[in-house]
Parts: structure tokens; C-alpha cells; sequence
């Protein structure tokens, strides 16, 4: 999942040119970022829990998180 730094409130960088795809896929959708608690918790709705993650820190101040879930017993 991908996390912004606080003041940063759009999904994609202001400014940051996009490839052709990506930019003719925002001309229809609309992506949102979905908050790390709420994930967890509809995915324990489902019955995974997440089991490990990973974050690392990439370009404009932005984190990316890898989660692992496992379906519980």
C-alpha cells in the first residue's frame, strides 16, 4: 500500500509527469488511499490477519507497505 506524507493529499505527486497509461487511466478513475488501519481491519472481516509487513521509503516523501495476511483458523 502506499502512504503520503500528511500534506501531500492527492494519490499521485502534483507535478509529477505520468506515463500515458497511468494518466489516461486518471482521466476516469479516481484513486484513493485507503488507511492502513481500515485495510487490516476489513481484511479480518474476511477472516486474514496480516502476519508480517515491510515498508520502505521511495521518492516525494512517500512510504510503500507490503502486507502479508494469513486466513485465520
Amino acid at each position: 500500500m502506499q502512504q503520503n506524507p500528511p500534506e501531500m493529499a492527492t494519490t499521485v505527486t502534483p507535478g509529477r509527469r505520468l506515463p500515458p497509461s497511468v494518466a489516461k487511466a486518471m482521466e476516469t478513475a479516481h484513486p484513493a488511499l485507503v488507511p492502513h488501519d481500515e485495510l487490516i481491519a476489513l481484511m479480518a472481516t474476511r477472516g486474514y490477519l496480516q502476519r508480517q509487513s515491510a515498508a520502505r521509503e521511495v521518492a516525494d516523501g512517500k512510504r510503500l507497505v507490503g502486507l502479508l495476511f494469513g486466513r485465520s483458523i
